[in-house]
């Protein structure tokens, strides 16, 4: 899978890839600190995840996002990561992530719980 970007309204540029794509059910990854967006590629060949359209996304900093502003905040990073994702027309899905992309995860879906039902 290609590694896509989109600039956000900010200017920032997000990288991000998508699995599975035309899946039903969507599921964004967040990598921690020093992982990046290839890291799901074995998620989407499991069984438990053929019918996840899975959107693997490096957070600002990342493999290929930008920082142009210093230090973006778990928060200020799951801000941006939900340009993204309206940007790509991404309207409902799960978060996934493991240290710094869990704590941008738990963001999400507290600021966001019309769109991240859940996250783990």
């Amino acid at each position: 899978t290609v590694r896509e970007e989109k600039i956000l309204p900010s200017g920032e540029t997000m990288s991000y890839r998508e699995y599975n794509k035309g899946q039903p059910h969507k599921l964004v990854f967040l990598p921690g600190f020093g992982g990046d967006d290839t890291m799901t590629s074995v998620l989407a060949v499991l069984p438990q995840f053929q019918d996840h359209h899975i959107i693997s996304v490096n957070p600002i900093g990342w493999y290929g996002s930008t920082m142009n502003t210093p230090l973006y905040s778990h928060e200020e990073n799951a801000d941006e990561v939900m340009e993204l994702l309206k940007l790509i027309g991404v309207d409902q899905a799960m978060a996934m992530g493991y240290s710094t992309g869990g704590g941008i995860a738990f963001y999400l879906a507290q600021k966001y719980p019309n769109v991240i039902t859940t996250a783990f």
